[in-house]
């Protein structure tokens, strides 16, 4: 049978993390290693996710499996030798590649998140945020900062509108983005950071 194309990518980063060392791995990524339990951890939106090796399976605590797509990202970001933030925000256009697919990732992320919430719904964010572990930043009418991985933050900002323009709004990534990763991860990560604000809104 034939692996799709996800089943490849795993098999590939899991090969990868076989041959590495887990204590230099969670140095350079910024994770927490227990070394007598086999357990790399770190947080991401509010919750303690749990990385096990040899095996490399991921799941969030108390023993929830890691919805794959986030499962695949965190062994890239175990891969790659990130760099801590620097605190300078840039848009996913100024991204290798980036400006290409702007218009694409404006749907899946802040386009996909305003046809959720309506023209009146954008001050269910204040409880959303919250429960993903989010703080406000400067930016917009609302903007927030999460942290997706120690070393990986994004940001959301947003303007509100008003009788002649609609809300709008942009996610934002460390400018430390540039240096490790792919443009395609980052991506998925903003997409994955609204799915999870939608899920987490008020009577949803």
């Amino acid at each position: 049978m034939v692996q799709s194309g996800l089943a490849v990518a795993f098999t590939k980063a899991k090969e990868r993390l076989q041959k590495s060392d887990p204590s230099i791995l969670s140095m350079q990524t910024g994770t927490n290693l227990d070394e007598g339990s086999q357990l790399l951890s770190f947080m991401s939106l509010g919750d303690k996710y749990i990385v096990s090796f040899p095996a490399w399976n991921v799941h969030k605590e108390p023993n929830i499996k890691a919805i794959p797509k986030f499962a695949l990202l965190t062994l890239h970001y175990l891969l790659s030798k990130p760099v801590p933030p620097t605190g300078s925000w840039i848009s996913f256009k100024e991204l290798p590649g980036g400006a290409l697919y702007q218009t694409p990732f404006q749907n899946r992320t802040t386009g996909r998140l305003f046809r959720t919430l309506g023209s009146t719904g954008l001050k269910l964010l204040s409880q959303a945020y919250q429960n993903l572990g989010g703080e406000p930043m400067s930016g917009g009418d609302m903007a927030f900062k999460f942290s997706l991985f120690p070393y990986v933050p994004l940001g959301l900002v947003i303007w509100e509108g008003d009788d002649e323009f609609p809300p709008s709004g942009n996610i934002l990534f460390d400018s430390n983005a540039l240096y490790f990763l792919t443009t395609e991860d980052y991506a998925v990560l903003g997409e994955y950071l609204v799915e999870q604000l939608i899920a987490n809104l008020p009577n949803k």
